[in-house]
């Protein structure tokens, strides 16, 4: 019921906006998109033996701008979602529930207001729930280190939960400066099956006052000829979980259990990236050295060992990137990564190589790409034995104007060592239409 109202509030308030007394939405313009997706999992042979969908959805985003004065402007964008799949019944009793049998979700993507000139000139603050996005990577950046993951779908990797937060950006000419203030923790949103993210299912929270939650961030650009350089630097906690406690007991000898403790830990993350033109190619790259504030205890008395403590050590990651559009169209890009999102130790870094192609033939009713593909090599010195390689092809049609259908696949191979490969048996095709407006 309270999600009902929220919904109803949300679009009563886009369509008061509209009417013929907005006088305060001057400016306001709105827009979004509907799209259902469908997924169906192939297996890891390329059987299709489960038969059934893993994912179908409807989905409906609504964003709009508006701008009351001439130093303010509000931004707010909120995603609809439902779901064709049920969740298991508990009693035929919910076989009269339209929630259940019609899972519906409701998000609210970001909704901030911009105060231009704010006290001083050239000083904008911006409050709210919003998106920091640092760096120039495409999905695999370093640097965009405020926002926690949405591993959501763990296949689109790069995305991020907005945070609610305050930041404050000044520019001078060629230099800018932000400061970020982020009074809450959110921590990542893992999938259903996190089994590959979490060794145990407690995990616990830190306190709810603003001392143990807050992040505080900083980041200085400067833009020299073609080339923009940039500092940051940032501290918080990690959105994903880290094991900061291993005990060893036996409650009923000779049997022995294990207990771990995992907690979001304070870090130190001091990143630098640079992106420009070069001869007509685009480059880019960052590397950000990450400062573990956590110790890790191993508790083996309960069972006749010893109590050892070890501090978690500094690591560092990095990416180099370059595109190019070729001529008629063909756009190409290639990303080489040190690291993953969810490698959070130096002796788990392993290395990565991206590339991505999209070509729109002529006319624009089709389009080839974007064609994925990512190699994940774990240890240089065994190859053969540590790496893994996804491919992702897809072809899209664009029937008419904001109109897109899309069809495409999810191959992976490789060793189970490797992150990739461990998930060999979520091949999949899928489909996907898009009506923007």
């Amino acid at each position: 019921m309270r999600r009902a109202r929220v919904i109803a509030l949300f679009a009563s308030a886009v369509l008061a906006a509209g009417g013929p007394h907005a006088g305060f939405a001057q400016g306001l313009s709105v827009g979004g998109f509907l799209q259902t997706r469908a997924e169906l999992p192939a297996g890891a042979d390329l059987d299709f033996s489960g038969g059934s969908f893993s994912r179908m959805d409807l989905a409906l985003d609504l964003h709009g701008e508006a701008k009351p004065g001439g130093n303010i402007r509000l931004y707010g964008e909120a995603l609809f979602r439902e779901s064709d799949l049920p969740v298991a019944l508990s009693s035929p009793a919910e076989l009269s529930s339209y929630a259940t049998l019609h899972p519906m979700d409701f998000r609210l993507v970001e909704a901030y207001a911009d105060l231009y000139d704010f006290l001083v000139p050239r000083l904008d603050l911006r409050l709210g729930k919003q998106r920091i996005a640092w760096g120039p990577a495409e999905r695999v950046g370093v640097v965009d280190f405020l926002d926690p993951y949405d591993l959501e779908d763990p296949w689109s990797f790069g995305a991020r939960i907005p945070s609610i937060a305050a930041k404050l950006s000044m520019s001078f000419a060629s230099l800018r400066i932000e400061a970020v203030y982020i009074p809450t923790f959110t921590p990542a949103l893992l999938p259903h099956d996190a089994s590959s993210l979490m060794p145990a299912p407690a995990v616990e929270l830190p306190a709810p006052d603003v001392w143990s939650n807050a992040t505080l961030a900083s980041r200085v650009s400067l833009a020299l000829g073609t080339f923009d350089i940039a500092a940051s630097y940032l501290y918080g906690r990690q959105s994903l979980p880290a094991v900061t406690g291993i005990t060893g007991f036996s409650a009923a000898p000779p049997s022995v259990d294990i207990a771990v403790r995992l907690q979001y830990p304070r870090q130190h993350v001091a990143g630098l990236d640079v992106a420009g033109d070069l001869f007509g190619l685009g480059v880019w790259g960052e590397a950000a050295v990450f400062w573990p504030d956590y110790a890790v205890v191993t508790d083996m008395r309960g069972i006749g060992g010893t109590l050892a403590e070890e501090r978690a050590a500094w690591y560092a990651k990095g990416v180099l990137g370059c595109d190019y559009t070729f001529p008629g169209g063909l756009y190409v890009n290639m990303q080489y990564s040190h690291g993953f999102f969810n490698e959070a130790a130096r002796e788990d870094l392993n290395d990565y190589l991206l590339l991505g192609a999209e070509w729109r033939l002529p006319g624009g009713v089709v389009k080839l790409g974007p064609i994925g593909a990512a190699v994940e090599v774990d240890d240089w010195a065994n190859i053969g034995n540590a790496w893994a390689l996804v491919l992702n092809p897809e072809l899209a049609l664009y029937p008419m104007d904001n109109a897109e259908i899309a069809a495409g696949a999810r191959w992976i191979a490789g060793s189970g060592s490797t992150s990739f490969g461990a998930r060999k048996e979520e091949n999949a095709v899928y489909m996907r239409v898009r009506l923007s407006f």
